[in-house]
């Protein structure tokens, strides 16, 4: 999934990366499930995620 969002991203002139960071999050009820979830999107801004919808 995290490549299909990379690509598309590619498509756009947005450069997408992966990150792990600490915390929880709504993702942990869907992951628990089998659940392919992508979480935690936004832009990465001087060191803190500015959370944006989508």
């Amino acid at each position: 999934m995290f490549q299909l969002i990379q690509q598309t991203g590619e498509q756009i002139g947005v450069q997408v990366t992966e990150v792990a960071t600490g915390g929880s999050s709504d993702a942990s009820f869907t992951s628990v499930m089998d659940v392919a979830t992508i979480d935690g999107m936004g832009l990465l801004v001087e060191g803190h995620i500015v959370r944006t919808n989508i």
